[in-house]
């Protein structure tokens, strides 16, 4: 039976579930502004960390992906 190393794969599943943690944060910060007075500069600052987050979550993304692979190939060659 093939078997997967849970422990190859969940610091990049936990790093996906981080950056998607700290994106909902941030768009629950930029909602707010909407029923504030306007803040340019937080504003503004809240979209850099918005795009920053959303590189953070890609990166994450394709490391899991890497590792998932990485897991099945060595599942796979264990036959």
């Amino acid at each position: 039976m093939q078997t997967i190393k849970i422990d190859q794969i969940k610091p990049a599943s936990d790093a996906v579930q981080e950056a998607i943690e700290k994106m909902r944060d941030i768009d629950a910060d930029i909602n707010l502004l909407k029923f504030k007075p306007a803040h340019p500069e937080r504003t503004r600052n809240l979209v850099i960390a918005q795009g920053d987050a959303r590189q953070e979550y890609e990166l994450a993304l394709i490391a899991l992906s890497n590792n998932v692979h990485d897991a099945i190939k060595q599942a796979c060659a264990g036959n």
